[in-house]
């Protein structure tokens, strides 16, 4: 009996943990060209009242034209997985001020596997944003593909979390304000993904890059951090850049920046740079590449008292190291550093 008991327990348990595990089409049809906004809703809901857990989005296409909220929540601290299955495409067809999926007063939200791709005309935005977090925990965006999407602020918004991206595409993506935007974040880790100016699915072209992004990774900080639990370093790691932006990577305002291990192309259009500092406390540059540009640009520009060191970085023709301001340092590894290793002063 005890050992009965025990099992049933521990069963138990196991479903308090793990939540439910539902699929999209126990819910909606797809590949019908009908709205299947309010169905998906319905199977949030339902995670919710479970306690949390997956919806897995399974094999077609699902037309969404309203947004998914994933912060009203009776139960707070909930997890949420939306995962894609083989087959499995999102199409939102949102205005441009709707955000597609909103999470917020969660443990854990995560996006994994997950192809959502635009509507192929460029003069169109998708939506305001594809992913809009704050008040979470942590946030998580786990082998997703962006394809072709126009938005009129951020693909991808992350707000008072700690931010993953992990072997995620954006390709062909178009932007006001940056691709991915951290906003008073805790963290962010972007590793193993590519942000290009176009892309290819299943035999279509995608791309509203011509459209413009200012950045393909924004970040910045306007809330002082006053103790040990606030923002942790963000690391940018073994990710591709094209010049579809003007600035790879634009961070404002943060404490510690650490990239390494990326390669950039970087823009021609007056004023581009591959990172750009402002106000960054101590920031790292390693073993990266940047390259392209047919005229002179800088591979990282330093402003208003940042600090950079700089280790084993390549250049490619017409890109030179940096330039900075009267208030801002740089720093290089003389031994990874044969010639022209200093920044011009503005």
């Amino acid at each position: 009996m005890k050992l009965f008991t025990m099992l049933v327990l521990i069963l138990t348990l196991a479903l308090i943990g793990f939540g439910a595990d539902l699929k999209l089409s126990d819910y909606a049809t797809p590949n019908d060209n009908l709205s299947d906004s309010a169905d998906f809703q319905q199977a949030v809901d339902d995670l919710e009242t479970a306690g949390g857990g997956t919806l897995r989005v399974t094999e077609g296409i699902w037309d969404f034209d309203a947004m998914i909220d994933l912060t009203t929540f009776s139960n707070a601290n909930n997890s949420i997985v939306i995962k894609g299955e083989k087959g499995a495409v999102i199409k939102p067809d949102l205005s441009g001020s709707t955000i597609l999926f909103y999470a917020g007063n969660q443990n854990q939200f995560s996006l994994e596997n997950l192809v959502i791709v635009g509507d192929g005309n460029s003069s169109n935005s998708d939506a305001g944003y594809i992913l809009y977090s704050n008040n979470v925990n942590q946030t998580r965006i786990i082998g997703c593909q962006f394809f072709g999407l126009k938005v009129t602020e951020s693909v991808v918004y992350f707000g008072n979390t700690d931010g993953v991206i992990r072997d995620s595409l954006f390709y062909g993506t178009a932007s006001i304000d940056a691709v991915v935007h951290a906003e008073n974040y805790r963290g962010l880790t972007v590793s193993d993904s590519e942000f290009l100016d176009y892309g290819h699915l299943n035999g279509t072209y995608y791309s509203k890059t011509p459209e413009g992004n200012a950045n393909w990774i924004k970040l910045n900080v306007t809330s002082p951090i006053v103790n040990a639990t606030g923002l942790r370093q963000t690391l940018i790691q073994n990710t591709r850049f094209d010049e579809g932006a003007t600035y790879a990577i634009n961070a404002d305002g943060i404490t510690y920046l650490q990239v390494t291990g990326i390669t950039d192309n970087v823009a021609n259009v007056n004023g581009a740079a591959g990172i750009t500092l402002n106000n960054v406390k101590y920031s790292e540059v390693k073993m990266s590449s940047f390259g392209y540009a047919t005229n002179a640009r800088p591979a990282i520009q330093a402003f208003n008292n940042s600090t950079v060191y700089v280790d084993a970085v390549w250049l490619g023709a017409s890109v030179f190291y940096g330039q900075r301001d009267q208030g801002s340092q740089s720093f290089f590894n003389l031994k990874a550093c044969s010639s022209g290793c200093g920044f011009s002063v503005l």
